[in-house]
């Protein structure tokens, strides 16, 4: 199966302004809208 990214996201923060900790959550804008997430995976880049 090929793995393909839908999403890339990135904020180019100073040290000072990141966080360390927290959690991330799916957001959905459209009350009928049926979203199926499977296998996400994170990843922290240095």
């Amino acid at each position: 199966m090929a793995v393909k990214t839908n999403l890339l996201s990135v904020e180019h923060l100073s040290k000072e302004m990141r966080l360390d900790g927290g959690m991330i959550q799916p957001k959905l804008h459209d009350p009928g809208m049926i979203v199926h997430l499977k296998d996400i995976r994170l990843k922290i880049l240095k």
